[in-house]
Order: structure tokens, then C-alpha cells, then sequence
């Protein structure tokens, strides 16, 4: 199939079928897990339910489709930073399965899943690397700093700490968790740099003085105050039109 699926994964498909992955399967059984997995191209149920709320995040028009300038939007927002424009027409070129430029739900997905077999495979070379002539295989939390590093991730001491719990730093950990842990990671990475929205650290001052004007000791602004926010720092906002536009990415 070319998919890398969890074990959570697994038991999901197996219950949508309603077989028991503590049963032996048929073949046939087995066939239909397969196709499955391919429908949801190997993703969780959680997973994708976030991966469609985000599509339709971006999906403003409620068309089911995503331009090429909504596509380099969404793939900034999920990866945490700006990709050149050839590396974005490179994506759709692969992805566009039926070249009308635009990028469907389905499609969407698909490209997801290619995203995560490649980091699949980055993370199961840093695993073995870090592991070194261990006779168990395995990653121990003290090398887990340096792994976590390799894949060009800040290794957040509390993610880690979360867990390893009780554990000593010799203890090892499988790649099922070492995959949990990059991933926390690589969200939390993704969750600064979203609040930065490519803002130099001088542009995030100013931001943050304004937002704390507006907030005052409430600490949170409302939807009018965000329009005020906004303006104050240079963005026009002249239209009932672009100040609608701008709410409907502020969701509920």
C-alpha cells in the first residue's frame, strides 16, 4: 500500500469493518481493511477530522476547492513556514490529480499523507542514528535531546518530560512513542511561529503592546477590538466586505 499506519490506526479500520483486531482475519476481511485504510489514506478518525476542519478553514468559498494562493496559506499554517513558489507549484503539480489547478479535499489529503511518510522515514533515521549499538534497539531519553534536534525541532523539556514520567534517562522508549514525541514537538513549533505569523521580533513588540492598549486587564479582545488592533498597526480594513473577510478567519 506505500502507507506507514499506526496500531491505533489499524484497530479503527478493523472496527469500521466490524471485525475484532483480536480475531483472526480472512482474507477477504483483510481486503476490505485495506481499502479502508486507502479511503482514508491511513489517517486516524481525530486526524482526519483536523485535517478537514483545517481545509475548510481555508476553504472560505465553501467550494470544496483550494486555489494555489489558499494552498500556500494552509501550508504555512500546518508546516510553520512560507515555501518558495516553485516548491509550492511543485506540490500541486504532484497533487492535482486532475489538473484544474485547484486542490480538493480528497487531494488535500493525499498530499497530508505524503508529508507524513516522508517525516516517517526522517524520524526512523534519527531514531536508529541516536540510538546507537544499543543491544535492545532502542532510544534512550538521554539521546532523545539530540534526536528530537536532527529533525530540526526544539526538544521541549516539558513535552519530554511528560513522557518519561518517573523514568531514568537510560530508560528507552519504542518509535511508536519517539513518533508521539516529535510530533508534540513539531506542533508546538508550528503553534509559536503561527503566533509570530511572520512577524520579525520587532513587529511582535509592537503587536503586543497594541493588543495589550486594546485588551487592557481583560487579556482578551473582542471581535470589534480586533478590527481596531489591526488598523492601529497599518492594515486597511476600508470595506464591510475585507473587515467580514478578516472575522471569518477568527472562527467561532
Amino acid at each position: 500500500m506505500g502507507l506507514t499506519v499506526s496500531m491505533a490506526a489499524v484497530q479503527e479500520f478493523l472496527e469500521e469493518i466490524g471485525e475484532s483486531p483480536s480475531e483472526p482475519l480472512e482474507f477477504d476481511d483483510y481486503v476490505r481493511v485495506v481499502d479502508v485504510c486507502q479511503k482514508h489514506e491511513g489517517f486516524q478518525r481525530h486526524e482526519r477530522k483536523e485535517l478537514e476542519t483545517t481545509f475548510h478553514r481555508f476553504d472560505q468559498g465553501g467550494q470544496g476547492e483550494l486555489s494555489m494562493a489558499m494552498v500556500f496559506d494552509l501550508l504555512r499554517y500546518i508546516y510553520g513556514y512560507t515555501l518558495r513558489e516553485d516548491e509550492a507549484h511543485q506540490i500541486m503539480r504532484d497533487i492535482d490529480s486532475n489538473k484544474n489547478g485547484t486542490l480538493s479535499f480528497d487531494e488535500f489529503l493525499f498530499m497530508m499523507r505524503q508529508y507524513k511518510e516522508t517525516e516517517l522515514k526522517r524520524a526512523r533515521a534519527a531514531y536508529t542514528m541516536y540510538s546507537g549499538s544499543r543491544q535492545d534497539g532502542g532510544l534512550s531519553f538521554a539521546n532523545l535531546p539530540g534526536a528530537v534536534e536532527s529533525m530540526k525541532l526544539a526538544p521541549r523539556r516539558d513535552i519530554i518530560q511528560r513522557f518519561q514520567g518517573d523514568q531514568p534517562a537510560s530508560s528507552t522508549l519504542s518509535f511508536d512513542t519517539f513518533v508521539e514525541i516529535v510530533e508534540s514537538c513539531r506542533v508546538d513549533n508550528v503553534l509559536e511561529l503561527r503566533k509570530q505569523a511572520s512577524f520579525n521580533k520587532e513587529q511582535c513588540s509592537l503587536i503586543g503592546r497594541r493588543f495589550r492598549d486594546h485588551a487592557g486587564n481583560a487579556n482578551v479582545l473582542t471581535r470589534g477590538q480586533v478590527l481596531w488592533l489591526l488598523m492601529s498597526i497599518g492594515m486597511t480594513l476600508g470595506t464591510a466586505e475585507e473587515r467580514e473577510q478578516v472575522l471569518s478567519l477568527l472562527g467561532e
